[in-house]
């Protein structure tokens, strides 16, 4: 029964984190396509490209994080 509870939570984690990244990910699309093209005439971006923009995001902010 434990071991079950456990799965159950794990598996809200998991729900939650990738929620998070989804949302994340529409954010910084919406974000990008709403200001870059006006501010400094770059083209929009699809799903994916703003799902790879936030995993560097992410790359930098751990690699900036473990330098200090």
């Amino acid at each position: 029964m434990k071991k079950l509870m456990y799965i159950i939570i794990g598996l809200g984690i998991i729900i939650v984190i990738l929620t998070i990244g989804y949302l994340s990910t529409i954010l910084t699309q919406w974000a990008w396509n709403t200001l870059m093209p006006h501010l400094f005439k770059l083209p929009k971006i699809d799903f994916w490209q703003a799902f790879a923009f936030n995993l560097l995001a992410l790359c930098f902010r751990t690699i900036t994080i473990n330098k200090k």
